[in-house]
């Protein structure tokens, strides 16, 4: 071999155990990596042994135990074994289920909202439920608004103006038992004023109007009974009044007892706006506390003292929950309150399936835990008949909602989580196996660059050997 091929052929090698060394760091580099992800690995397989779970204890029919991952549809879902939670917000909104916010929003009380889940109301009898029916149903409840709004606009009214008597009598008695009038004052008249005072104005003249068409009527019918010195009636009708005078008389009876108190003061000017009794509004009203009369005095006539007693419901503890529910979202009425909308945010349905979610929220604060309770379980709703003066409308009493630390709720419970214990298990035998694959696979690259390396190293001496004998018989020529 020439010196020149000889040099050429040691560059070459010098520069394949070059490359050999450079390949061969970077081979025990990538080892060192695996060992770094086999130490995470182990950290998070150790971590996921120490995580925990909550879980909601709840009882079935026969009443044995079942715990089941805590997540909101598990903590609305009913069950007359469990006790009554609810989620909300700092802002104080109930997080509520898409499908039990969407039934809220329809109904327009208590009554329609428990149908919506298959309770219904059961009464004494027939004429009961009829009656209870029409009231509640949607011409009725049309009137009654239209008639509560009359009434209220007849109280906020501050605008009354008009003349009414004012006058002071002093009524006394002759000798033949006669009521006379004795002092008079000239009427007075009023101008603006509150519905108070113009109640004030109008009752006192009222009672004035009364005494003077009392008299005149006790007089004319005094007269129809007068006889001759043979003891016969003068008139050719005894004991009947002059119908002018009779009139009167009664017109002055309904006045006076339109304002024997302040509210039926106010129901006779909401009538007047309504066209009198005789339009069709006034006879829709009038019909109204027909059908609400006849249903408390039936009520009564059963021996029921309460609008309760009147009717079982067809699922009582269903209904216990879902009025319960109905007071948090509405308030105590049980007629819908359009201003409580906003009560109400509506929970995604994948935050409402997932125990990470609400596990996370409720350890951060983010997220409130409500508990239901009825101080008292047989009177949470309980309205005395006599009290049902206007509306079969009721009040819900004898139920509270509470907030409560989710750590104090008995049946909600921490355990060891494992499905996520499973998972890290899986997850790091799976990247033990990847780690062993991969480093077997480092060390026999090594092994690999190792016998090359020493290959290089031997051809390396050969060639510079026979590099140097060149050389040295070279200049031996040269020198001869």
């Amino acid at each position: 071999m020439g010196i020149s091929a000889s040099q050429a052929r040691l560059l070459s090698i010098t520069a394949r155990l070059t490359s050999n060394e450079y390949e061969s760091q970077q081979v025990s580099n990538s080892k060192m990596r695996l060992a770094i992800q086999s130490q995470e690995a182990s950290r998070e397989y150790l971590a996921a042994l120490n995580t925990t779970q909550y879980m909601y204890t709840s009882f079935d029919a026969h009443g044995d135990a079942q715990n089941t991952a805590l997540t909101a549809n598990v903590l609305y879902q009913y069950s007359d074994m469990k006790n009554q939670y609810l989620l909300s917000n700092p802002a104080g909104q109930v997080l509520l289920l898409s499908d039990d916010a969407r039934k809220y929003r329809e109904s327009a009380n208590l009554d329609a909202f428990l149908e919506k889940y298959g309770v219904t109301k059961v009464f004494k009898s027939k004429s009961l439920e009829e009656n209870y029916n029409k009231l509640n149903g949607e011409h009725f409840t049309a009137v009654y608004n239209q008639w509560e709004e009359l009434v209220n606009q007849a109280r906020l009214k501050n605008d009354y103006s008009g003349n009414y008597t004012t006058e002071k009598i002093n009524v006394t008695v002759d000798e033949y038992g006669k009521e006379i009038v004795e002092t008079e004052y000239p009427k007075e008249s009023y101008g603006p004023c509150s519905s108070d005072e113009a109640y004030k104005f109008e009752s006192h003249g009222a009672y004035i109007d009364y005494r003077r068409a009392e008299l005149a009527y006790k007089n004319a019918y005094a007269k129809t009974l007068e006889t001759n010195k043979y003891g016969e009636y003068i008139s050719a009708t005894p004991g009947i009044v002059d119908e002018a005078i009779y009139n009167a008389y009664i017109s002055a009876q309904q006045k006076l007892w339109d304002c024997s108190t302040y509210q039926t003061w106010l129901n006779a000017q909401a009538m007047a706006a309504a066209g009198g009794v005789d339009s069709e509004l006034g006879q829709a009203i009038t019909e109204y506390y027909e059908i609400l009369s006849e249903f408390t005095t039936e009520a009564e006539d059963l021996g029921c003292t309460t609008l309760e007693q009147t009717y079982t419901y067809s699922d009582e503890d269903k209904a216990k929950w879902y009025t319960n529910l109905w007071y948090r979202l509405n308030g105590e009425s049980s007629v819908k309150n359009e201003m409580t909308q906003n009560n109400v945010a509506e929970l995604d349905h994948n935050l409402a399936s997932s125990s990470d979610w609400i596990q996370d929220c409720l350890k951060q604060g983010i997220i409130t835990i409500e508990a239901a309770s009825n101080e008292n379980v047989d009177n949470v709703i309980q309205n005395e008949i006599e009290s049902l003066q206007d509306t079969l409308h009721v009040k819900l009493n004898g139920i509270k909602w509470e907030s409560k630390v989710h750590t104090s709720c008995q049946d909600i419970t921490q355990q060891d989580n494992e499905t996520a214990v499973a998972r890290a298990e899986a997850d790091y035998e799976r990247k033990n196996r990847e780690i062993s694959a991969k480093d077997l696979k480092y060390q026999n690259k090594i092994k690999l660059l190792d016998t090359e390396h020493t290959t290089l190293e031997k051809e390396y001496e050969s060639v510079k050997s026979a590099l140097d004998k060149n050389v040295g018989r070279s200049f031996k020529t040269f020198n001869s």
